[in-house]
């Protein structure tokens, strides 16, 4: 047998193993290719293995997997050639029914002229647009979904950092929420996304979570943070 025929059997036969081992895993009804087929390989990580210390879902093998099987080829070419916005309109924007939370985020100078710089989408994948502002006393930071433009955050940010954050009243992860878009989008951090305490320990679940979220930013996945 000629050797790449070989290679290509070999590689054949463990693609047919991996399908098998993970269908055998699989709720009733879920197929090779669902959510819950592409998450049954994640593993959880604590201790020093965690980027937080805490036990999380490591999701970022996955969210490649995830963000295919998602996509949609008409909104990633919109949104690679930039999700159109009046950042001027902005400065009179809050959140809808928002909460205004005090937080203590210290910030390097360095952080925060990345996050000054903000973040436009590449593509499909990136979830997030974010402008800052300027504004009287400060700046603010205007986080919007892609995809919608819709305001979800909007963060105070100080000479050493960021001071308040506005979310909606009915988001009680949000000022965690937007903490993971800002490390993941804005500062290079390992994004961990929260996730409320009702979607538990299933995978399929906590991964379709931090896709929403943090698309292909993801890194890791919360359980039980609400």
């Amino acid at each position: 047998m000629p050797y790449a025929l070989a290679v290509l059997v070999a590689g054949s036969t463990l693609w047919l193993l991996y399908v098998w081992r993970a269908a055998k895993a699989l709720p009733p009804g879920a197929s090779a290719g669902s959510p819950a087929a592409i998450a049954e390989t994640l593993v959880w990580y604590d201790g020093d293995l965690s980027p937080n210390g805490r036990r999380v879902l490591w999701v970022e093998p996955a969210t490649p997997m995830m963000l295919a099987a998602m996509a949609d080829a008409k909104a990633a070419t919109w949104l690679a050639k930039g999700c159109p916005l009046d950042a001027e309109s902005l400065r009179a924007r809050l959140p809808e029914d928002h909460v205004k939370e005090k937080v203590a985020w210290s910030l390097t100078g360095d952080e925060i002229a990345r996050i000054r710089e903000g973040f436009s989408p590449e593509s499909g994948d990136d979830k997030w647009r974010i402008v800052t502002v300027p504004v009287e006393r400060g700046e603010r930071v205007y986080l919007l979904r892609s995809w919608t433009g819709a305001l979800v955050y909007v963060l105070d940010l100080g000479e050493h950092g960021v001071r308040w954050v506005w979310r909606g009243a009915r988001d009680p992860l949000g000022v965690e929420l937007a903490r993971a878009v800002v490390d993941g989008y804005l500062l290079g951090r390992t994004c961990v996304v929260p996730a409320p305490r009702e979607l538990g320990e299933d995978k399929g679940q906590l991964l379709a979570w931090g896709v929403k979220i943090a698309g292909r930013r993801c890194k890791a996945v919360e359980p039980g943070a609400s």
